[in-house]
């Protein structure tokens, strides 16, 4: 992810939102080395505005969300379930089309 980092469009950031609490994201993100922040939504406000959990779940689904400049959803992938991933194919199409032409 560093690496493709150097190539996205000026201006696009990566933000994770977790329910995890803020201490437990501080060593994950040192532990894995991760560059970009790390939020906590312990109670699930966000994440129940946005995506939800899985049914009889405490943890979220995963989900992707491309906000564009006008700060407008460009996109988004909302899992049906912890397995359902966002394509990285599909995520770097969305990207390329706010590179510079």
């Amino acid at each position: 992810m560093r690496e493709e980092r150097k190539t996205w469009p000026r201006g696009v950031g990566l933000l994770a939102i977790s329910h995890d609490r803020p201490e437990d994201l501080r060593v994950l993100a040192r532990e894995l080395e991760l560059h970009y922040p790390l939020v906590s939504d312990a109670g699930y406000r966000l994440i129940d505005a946005c995506a939800g959990r899985e049914a009889n779940r405490v943890y979220a689904r995963p989900a992707l969300v491309v906000v564009g400049p006008d700060g407008r959803v460009a996109w988004a992938h909302i899992g049906a379930d912890a397995a359902d991933r966002a394509d990285p194919s599909v995520v770097r199409k969305v990207l390329a089309a706010y590179m510079p032409k």
